[in-house]
């Protein structure tokens, strides 16, 4: 990847253009052609540097409750776990950690039906042939929900994360030359739909509609109306009123963080006095290596309830990060865990 692909990536993470032309407003602040960001973003999807391109919902504001789970499994009862969270749409990432709790999954639930799914999960889960315990964990409070990486300097090749590391070859994406990277960001698109706060069928086939992401085409924004059955203008005006409503959070790009060199992913959950949640949690957000801060539920066997989530590029660079926030937190008890395999990472299903 050269430097005009990272200023893409840089970009894009942050808020992909909700306006006619997305890929127009991103060429003006990047000084290059709509074409040409257009052919990078989709290379960098094709070789999974970018994983999706689309809106990300409040799940709270949708009437959602999302839970993460812990389950101590025999290494030869992982596949077949992992094969039964891959068919349930509600388990949106499950991974391999190191660690007493081994497979951690998060799962997304219907609020008016959460308890009795929530319960199904678990019991389906505890009756497979190795599973000695498992935990769950509501979340209480989102101190930070930000899966936005650092693409500065050197990065790997997109075919990293199956083989060695390497220096990039900026022949994978093309090698056109970049003139300036120009902070203008485009204007939002002016015309919202008035949103009441409620959902109306056809806010909900947008919500649904919209899980995968946007297609991916140079007007992704007329494309993915035209699947909807409804005017481009009238679904960005939707999610423009979802925005301000803030049942939208934002319209973004999802990267694979090992193609950008990030192989270091580690959980950390915290053991925090409940009269200073807030003060850690706002204090542990700061930090750019931590991408997820979330208060959670405590079991009774296990006391943790501020979870963050550290990616780096090696482990002593996350052993590292975990030591400054334990210092600086002035927290001394809590635990790591590694992540050592993903075993699935999919948007959740509004529906």
């Amino acid at each position: 990847m050269d430097e005009l692909d990272l200023a893409i990536l840089r970009a894009v993470q942050k808020e992909f253009p909700l306006v006619p032309r997305p890929y127009e407003a991103l060429g003006s602040m990047l000084g290059v052609s709509a074409g040409e960001v257009f052919d990078r973003v989709s290379a960098l999807r094709r070789f999974g540097v970018i994983r999706r391109i689309g809106p990300l919902f409040q799940s709270k504001k949708l009437g959602f409750r999302s839970f993460l789970v812990a389950a101590r499994v025999a290494p030869d009862a992982v596949e077949p776990v992992a094969q039964l969270l891959d068919r349930r749409a509600d388990v949106t990432h499950n991974y391999l950690r190191d660690g007493r709790f081994n497979v951690w999954f998060a799962v997304v639930l219907p609020g008016a039906s959460h308890v009795r799914e929530l319960e199904r999960i678990l019991g389906d889960v505890r009756a497979l042939p190795g599973v000695a315990e498992v935990r769950s964990f509501a979340s209480r409070k989102v101190f930070k929900l930000d899966a936005s990486f650092d693409v500065a300097g050197e990065s790997p090749s997109p075919a990293h994360g199956k083989g060695g590391r390497g220096k990039g070859d900026r022949s994978l994406l093309c090698a056109a030359p970049f003139r300036a990277y120009r902070q203008k960001a485009p204007v939002p698109f002016s015309a919202p739909v008035p949103f009441s706060g409620s959902m109306d069928e056809t806010d909900r086939r947008i919500v649904a509609g919209l899980a995968d992401g946007l297609p991916d085409s140079p007007t992704p924004w007329e494309d993915a109306a035209g699947s909807l059955g409804i005017a481009r203008d009238e679904l960005m005006g939707r999610l423009e009123a979802m925005r301000r409503s803030g049942v939208l959070r934002g319209v973004r790009a999802v990267l694979d963080q090992r193609k950008l060199g990030l192989d270091a992913n580690v959980l950390v959950a915290w053991v925090v006095p409940e009269e200073r949640t807030d003060e850690v949690g706002k204090l542990f957000s700061l930090r750019r290596e931590v991408s997820h801060c979330v208060l959670r539920d405590r079991a009774e066997d296990w006391p943790y309830t501020l979870y963050t989530m550290i990616h780096a590029r090696t482990s002593a660079e996350a052993a590292s990060a975990v030591r400054e926030l334990a210092r600086t937190g002035g927290v001394a008890d809590y635990v790591t865990l590694a992540t050592l395999r993903e075993l699935k990472k999919t948007p959740p299903r509004y529906c």
